[in-house]
């Protein structure tokens, strides 16, 4: 043949193979007319599939259906090649080199003409003419399985002994038992036999993507019954890091979106696989999806995790930025997904505090030194309020959220942070159902009251920090000016002073003796925190409110009585004031004394006696000795 005529007819063997491989016999039939080669369509025909009306069809079994058909003749009761093996083997003959008598080859049908009719009737006889039509890796992947069915057929056809195959009668059957043990040992051999001749893509040279193509390497897999051992392999991949420098990030990402598809479709179909490569594959996918941020499809694969799906989720969720509103939003769309929403929020809270409380130090150590307007809170102190803030967006949490608040607020004070606490509560402020869940057994709810001495606290000492807005007297002002900054200013003044004595009074967290202690709800750490905690502050309120009050005398002269009126408060048994000034670090009862003395000494300048100047304070200097 002349190399035109060999292209030409190769162009037109791959035209009737692209056919042959969609199923689309007929369309390769008309090919072949057009091209004038009617030969070869007649070859074709063979390869249409035998039927039987009066068997196959449901309208022969009707008696109209039956008279049509006789009607018509014994022609219309079948289709197709009723001598399919007589064709088939005529067809692998048809693709063997043909030789002389003393060995030589002499030619026969052209190449690409085998090819295919190779193609029409695939065997492991067949498939080296076919080789040459191969292109792609799905080309030799197509031949082998078409090979590996039709042959899987002819077995199966020629053990059913049919007459309509070979002309002869049906052997005689033999008994159940010997049969199940031959077709058990043929489907071993089968199985045997797919492996063998599919391990060889591995090694196929091809056009375009070989065998390391993702969709190929799983295609291979699955045909030939090794899905666990692909997964894990994936996995191996993924956890190495190995795939990741091997291929390009967009590679990448579409590689791990395929295959986390993959094993969603096969867990749906049951499969059986081992769950840590899916989970190791799942968890890298969801790392690309929280990269991207799309947090409704993290949400959505999320779910895929099963038992894992609350961790998988929150550990998202405690590092997502933005505000209120679009953590709200994530949690919204929980329980579409299988996902209870108080399940994410307590473990996203739980997981932001353990990810920072370890760098706070204990309640031990040295008291921490307490200034007036201390800095803003720390990156770590915002996000512990955080972890607080989580739980106010479900009302099944209200419970944990204030036994949580009360936690962070006691590890932010023992180590002086007031800032970092007053932040904490201007958070929860904003709504304080949680001090009393409706629908909540109050039995079971935790005691608030801890929680509102705290916010008494602040109150008083936001009071202290404001006291700078009145330093500069106006001077110059006018009358009125002058009179109105005094009404304000004496106004500031009593109620920081009411504040203050109320706050000594009402046994600041002191719950030595009460029911929590004495049922064992609190712990000897709690207790441990709770003792600090009044250690530093209360000796810092009576001292701040002792400055306060002389500070004032000027315009003032009465909280100089104020003032000493404190010290029978500081000395009184029943309000635990006293006990809080003596640490370690150095006893503050000098200090406070040391005001005491600048405040008497300012009520003799305004002619008070010495015997009425210390009557109240006598108990404090007997306690002192």
């Amino acid at each position: 043949m002349l190399p035109l005529a060999q292209a030409y007819e190769k162009q037109i063997s791959y035209a009737i193979l692209s056919f042959l491989r969609a199923g689309r016999l007929p369309e390769a039939l008309q090919l072949c007319i057009n091209r004038h080669q009617p030969w070869l369509a007649a070859i074709m025909s063979g390869a249409n599939t035998f039927s039987y009306m009066a068997v196959t069809s449901r309208e022969a079994r009707s008696e109209g259906g039956l008279e049509s058909m006789q009607e018509d003749g014994d022609n219309a009761r079948w289709s197709g090649c009723r001598r399919r093996k007589l064709w088939r083997d005529a067809c692998i003959r048809a693709t063997a080199p043909t030789k002389h008598s003393i060995g030589l080859q002499k030619p026969g049908l052209p190449t690409a003409t085998r090819a295919v009719i190779a193609a029409l009737a695939p065997s492991p006889q067949s498939l080296p003419a076919l080789l040459p039509l191969l292109r792609t890796w799905e080309d030799h992947l197509w031949a082998r399985v078409e090979m590996l069915l039709h042959d899987r057929i002819s077995n199966s056809l020629d053990a059913l002994g049919g007459f309509w195959e070979n002309g002869l009668k049906p052997e005689k059957r033999r008994n159940e038992d010997s049969m199940q043990t031959d077709r058990v040992a043929g489907e071993e051999e089968w199985c045997r036999e797919v492996q063998n001749v599919l391990s060889e893509l591995s090694t196929v040279k091809v056009e375009g993507r070989d065998f390391d193509d993702p969709f190929h390497f799983a295609q291979w897999h699955i045909i030939t019954g090794r899905t666990g051992e692909m997964m894990e392999c994936v996995a191996q991949s993924i956890t190495s890091g190995a795939f990741i420098q091997e291929s390009s990030p967009r590679t990448y990402v579409s590689t791990i979106r395929f295959f986390t598809h993959l094993c969603l479709v096969l867990r749906f179909l049951r499969v059986d696989m081992p769950m840590k490569p899916q989970d190791d594959i799942l968890e890298a996918y969801s790392g690309i999806l929280e990269a991207e941020g799309d947090t409704a499809l993290v949400l959505m694969y999320a779910g895929a995790f099963g038992n894992k799906s609350v961790e998988r989720y929150a550990t998202y969720l405690a590092h997502l930025a933005g505000p209120r509103s679009a953590r709200l939003k994530a949690l919204q769309e929980c329980p579409v997904n299988g996902i209870d929403i108080a399940d994410v929020v307590l473990k996203t809270s739980a997981i932001i505090k353990d990810e920072v409380i370890s760098r706070f130090p204990g309640p031990e150590g040295p008291l921490p030194p307490i200034m007036v307007g201390q800095s803003d809170p720390t990156e770590e102190e915002r996000r512990l309020c955080l972890s607080v803030e989580w739980l106010t967006y479900n009302r099944d949490t209200f419970s944990d959220l204030l036994a949580q608040a009360n936690a962070v607020l006691r590890l932010f004070l023992y180590n002086g942070r007031i800032a970092a606490a007053r932040h904490l509560c201007q958070l929860l402020a904003e709504d304080e159902q949680f001090l009393r869940p409706p629908g909540h057994d109050v039995r079971h709810t935790p005691d608030p009251e801890e929680y509102l001495h705290y916010k008494a606290f602040f109150r008083l000492w936001t009071s202290f920090e404001s006291m700078s807005s009145w330093e500069i007297y106006p001077q110059h002002g006018s009358a009125a000016v002058k009179s109105q900054w005094k009404a304000e200013f004496a106004g500031h003044i009593d109620h920081t002073y009411e504040l203050g004595k109320d706050f000594l009074t009402r046994n600041w967290l002191d719950v030595s003796g009460s029911d929590t202690v004495l049922d064992g709800s609190i712990d000897d750490t709690h207790l441990l925190e709770l003792d600090r905690i009044r250690k530093i502050y209360i000796p810092e309120v009576v001292i701040q409110l002792n400055i306060t009050l002389y500070g004032s005398r000027d315009f003032l002269p009465r909280n100089l009585n104020r003032a000493m009126d404190l010290v029978p408060i500081v000395a009184d048994g029943r309000y635990n004031v006293y006990s809080t000034f003596g640490s370690l670090e150095g006893n503050r009862l000098k200090e406070y004394l040391r005001g005491v003395r600048d405040v008497s000494i300012a009520l003799l300048g305004h002619g008070r006696g010495v015997v009425d100047l210390f009557e109240g304070s006598t108990c404090l200097c007997q306690r002192r000795m």
